[in-house]
């Protein structure tokens, strides 16, 4: 049944190609692939091919996170701005005046740590275009930061759409507590991810980058037709 229904998913078209790898008891019991790793080519989707996981980085950056709270380098309610001072003067959105300008208040106090890794610190992300928060996201193009201190300084002067513990709103928080990892560590995060998550499980092609010697190995990114 899973052989039919994944081999489905690829000959209508949903994807080019895909791997699937069924476990139990920890002992692999069927690894598979199908499609290809690139329609242009021909290329067959093959058991070592490396593809992009994409919101898959955000778990692994809650284990660096945790790494370092088990270290003892940052505790639940520290406020975020120890960490990172570009915060410290952020702003609420409680309205829109008549001519549609936001109309914004001080925050009560700065985000927690609890709050940034539960995403209620209320940051946007610019995801959606409805609220005016997520649309100046869009607008100052945070999510194609050149780096994580570039995306740091856009989203500081961007309003919250709450007061911080308030609320609860899918955010860019992760992307801070990746940034945090680098203040704390003074690594990048792939470095201190590499070191610490990657090469203690043995995840040898696990990176931001393949690198050239593994690059004919990544399938090709696809999106669906809009």
């Amino acid at each position: 049944v899973l052989d039919s229904a994944m081999a489905k998913v690829v000959t209508d078209g949903r994807v080019a190609g895909m791997t699937t790898l069924l476990a139990r008891h920890g002992k692999v019991v069927q690894f598979k692939t199908y499609g290809k790793k690139d329609l242009e080519s021909g290329a067959t989707m093959d058991k070592d091919t490396i593809v992009r996981i994409y919101s898959m980085t955000k778990p692994l950056t809650g284990v660096a996170m945790m790494i370092l709270f088990e270290q003892g380098k940052w505790h639940l309610d520290d406020p975020v701005t120890r960490f990172v001072p570009e915060f410290k003067n952020l702003r609420v959105m409680t309205g829109l005046d008549d001519k549609g300008n936001m109309i914004t208040v001080p925050v009560d106090r700065p985000p927690t740590m609890r709050e940034v890794m539960s995403h209620t610190a209320g940051f946007g992300y610019g995801l959606g275009d409805k609220h005016p928060v997520d649309k100046m996201f869009r607008e100052r193009k945070v999510l194609a930061a050149n780096g994580l201190q570039d995306l740091v300084t856009r989203v500081s002067d961007i309003p919250l759409l709450f007061q911080p513990g308030t609320q609860w709103s899918y955010s860019v928080a992760v992307d801070i507590q990746g940034y945090i990892v680098e203040k704390i560590t003074g690594q990048t995060l792939g470095d201190f991810m590499a070191a610490n998550i990657f090469k203690p499980l043995k995840m040898t092609d696990t990176a931001f980058f393949t690198g050239p010697e593994k690059a004919s190995r990544l399938a090709t990114l696809y999106v669906g037709n809009p």
